[in-house]
């Protein structure tokens, strides 16, 4: 079986610490780049 990296305890914590961990949708990379792509008159959800 494939070893499951959020099974180590080193990998967990400094995972935690990742901005998409602690801000969530907002310090999301993908979060940024779907804005940015988004128009003016996208859905205001979205925005």
């Amino acid at each position: 079986m494939k070893e499951n990296k959020y099974d180590n305890d080193k990998f967990s914590e400094q995972y935690s610490r990742m901005p998409c961990s602690t801000e969530g949708l907002k310090g999301a990379g993908e979060w940024h780049a779907g804005r940015t792509a988004a128009s003016d008159d996208a859905d205001p959800v979205f925005r």
